[in-house]
This record gives C-alpha cells, sequence and structure tokens, in this order.
C-alpha cells in the first residue's frame, strides 16, 4: 500500500485533479488511503452502480474472480439500490469469464471470440447488455460498440463513461 499511496500522491503533486484505479480489485483498498488522496479518485465501482441504477435495466456482471471476491460492488453504498440490475454469472461460468480475460482479452489474442462468448453469457442469462466490472473488458467494448455482432448488446463501462463526461467528474 505504501506504494500506492506515494503513486497517488505523485499524481497529485503534478496537478492531477482526478484519477481512477488501474483495477477495479484495487478498490477495496482505497480506505487506506488518507481523505486528500481519496477524494481525487474517481470511484470506478461508483459510477458502474449509479449507471446500473439510472438504467433500470438488468446486466450482466462480465468481472475477474479478484473483483469478485473482494465483493466491491456489494460492499459499495450504491449496492441496494443497483443490485436489482446486475445478474451475477453462477460459480463455473464465473471461472470461465475469469480464465477468458487473462487468456484472450490480457493477451489481445481471441478479443473477437471474447465478443462472441459475452453475446452468448447475455443469451444465457436473459440480458442483452453487460457491465465491464473488469478494466481489462475495455479493450472489448469499444470492439462491442462497433461490432455488427454485437450491435443487440449494451454495456456499461466505466472507462467510456469517464471519458465522455470528464468534466463533470472532475469538478465534483
Amino acid at each position: 500500500m505504501n506504494w500506492s499511496r506515494a503513486r497517488w500522491r505523485s499524481f497529485a503533486d503534478w496537478g492531477s485533479r482526478k484519477s481512477s484505479s488501474p483495477a477495479l480489485p484495487w478498490h477495496h483498498l482505497l480506505h487506506r488511503l488518507p481523505v486528500e488522496l481519496r477524494d481525487k479518485i474517481i470511484s470506478l465501482p461508483e459510477v458502474i452502480l449509479s449507471r446500473l441504477s439510472e438504467t433500470k435495466q438488468r446486466h450482466l456482471l462480465i468481472a475477474s474472480t479478484g473483483t469478485r471476491s473482494t465483493r466491491i460492488f456489494e460492499r459499495h453504498p450504491g449496492w441496494d439500490a443497483a443490485a436489482p440490475y446486475i445478474v451475477l454469472p453462477d460459480e463455473a461460468d464465473q471461472q470461465l469469464i475469469h480464465e477468458r480475460i487473462y487468456r484472450e482479452v490480457k493477451t489481445n489474442d481471441g478479443i473477437k471470440s471474447f465478443v462472441s462468448f459475452l453475446e452468448d453469457q447475455c443469451l444465457k442469462y436473459e440480458v442483452n447488455s453487460f457491465v465491464a466490472g473488469c478494466t481489462d473488458i475495455h479493450r472489448v467494448t469499444s470492439i462491442c460498440l462497433i461490432a455488427a455482432t454485437a450491435q443487440s448488446l449494451s454495456l456499461i463501462d466505466p472507462l467510456q463513461i469517464i471519458a465522455k463526461n470528464y468534466e463533470d467528474f472532475v469538478d465534483e
């Protein structure tokens, strides 16, 4: 945690007004940072849960097992409002999602097949939307937005939301 505290401090020292964490599992450690650093961090779980509550549409959570095991979403104050709109994969599918994130997405080897896999998972869980609950999924969401085969899917990607609305987040 000392390394990350120093890293966050350096961002603040460089004049950064706001930043997000590099990965969702880090969010379960943010409470250990001093308040002045925590206030400069855009909470990815908060962005996701807020958007889920706004859409009022069921979304399949696509996340690594690390994100799921830390229960980042479930422990967030916005969970109760968003919970009806999150579909959690069963244990076997969660393991498969995790393996495919590491095998296909992190290695950039099979991202298109991962998009097809997402479509199949959404069909299985009877949803037409998913949540990018892992920052690595951001690599896939841009393909989903332009791929003809994924036009039927909608998604929540906190990194895209922040990029599109950055001034709003910085001014908070």
